[in-house]
């Protein structure tokens, strides 16, 4: 339903897309998959919202800094911004800080693994990168959908509630 969404929105009829096609399908698949773990999901829709923003130009380049041209540096932590790009926040990265962007090492590795088109190397990526990746494609998407909550977002809020209330 979130996948679908976002092609709706973000996609002109008739467009097509064959790379971005393909990750959907991938996605569908390990979303579907009987054996999928919950580890599993966050990576796949993750890299499908990484493949989305490049496939339809909206996405920078995570190699480079934007306004410099610069190339990214693995030591370093970037905020990958809409409207700007990509931009350095605050020098050197710690080894494990959560908040402050996106350590330079995951910029990198997105960006190889875009480029190669493999699925299989973002979701890899995505999965030790969730709590650096859920914000900055949150916001992306946000950004360029003009919406700050979308439906199946809604959907799921209201589903939960209702489980818990036990009804």
């Amino acid at each position: 339903f979130y996948a679908n969404q976002l092609l709706l929105k973000l996609l002109a009829r008739h467009d097509p897309h064959p790379v971005l096609f393909d990750a959907y399908a991938a996605t569908v698949a390990a979303l579907a998959d009987p054996s999928a773990a919950e580890t599993t999901v966050e990576p796949a829709l993750r890299a499908f919202e990484l493949v989305l923003l490049r496939e339809i130009g909206l996405l920078a380049d995570l190699a480079v800094e934007t306004a410099s041209l610069r190339p990214v540096e693995s030591d370093r932590r970037y905020a990958v911004l809409a409207e700007a790009g990509v931009v350095e926040t605050s020098g050197v990265a710690e080894p494990h800080a959560g908040a402050g962007g996106v350590h330079g090492s995951t910029l990198l590795a997105l960006q190889k693994a875009l480029d190669a088109h493999d699925i299989a190397a973002l979701r890899r990526t995505a999965a030790t990168s969730a709590a650096e990746l859920r914000p900055m494609l949150r916001q992306a998407l946000q950004h360029h959908l003009a919406t700050p909550t979308l439906r199946t977002r809604q959907v799921l809020l209201a589903s939960q509630a209702l489980v818990s209330s036990g009804a």
